[in-house]
């Protein structure tokens, strides 16, 4: 009887949780996005704010000009399917009559999380392999001189 008391009250905490976080979701602002999927690493609003400073070459300027008119759509795309997912986990958990589709939820939720991680990380692997590595040393230094 306890552990179904703590099941409960751990489904009840995070049904609260998204409660509280779900309605910023609907509008999918930039800061709200951020709360879907955390970047581990983000260089890329570093990168192109120190273009001069990395003295980054006309091909290096054109390949990155290039991938910030195409992914961040791509990411985007991504995220807002994830929002849309916990809001249906959100109503489901409140419901709590179809556990088998909270189950499918809470996996599809967990494959498209992991899509952003692999997303952000082969964003990094881009990059270092279009700069130099003293280009790209200097770039971890500004991004982890850099305030937040």
């Amino acid at each position: 009887m306890k552990l179904k008391t703590t099941l409960i009250s751990a489904w009840a905490a995070t049904a609260l949780t998204l409660g509280a976080l779900t309605p910023a979701f609907a509008e999918l602002s930039p800061t709200d996005r951020a709360e879907l999927a955390k970047p581990i690493v983000a260089l890329m609003p570093v990168l192109m704010k120190n273009e001069a400073a990395l003295n980054l070459n006309a091909e290096q300027k054109a390949f990155f000009a290039d991938w910030m008119k195409k992914m961040p759509e791509r990411r985007e795309g991504v995220e807002r399917k994830i929002a849309e997912l916990r809001i249906e986990l959100r109503q489901v958990i409140l419901e709590g009559t179809n556990r088998e589709k909270r189950d499918q939820l809470i996996q599809k939720i967990g494959t498209e999380e992991a899509h952003i991680l692999m997303m952000r990380a082969l964003c990094v692997e881009s990059v270092r392999e279009h700069l130099t590595p003293a280009q790209f040393k200097q770039l971890v230094a500004l991004y982890e001189k850099k305030p937040g």
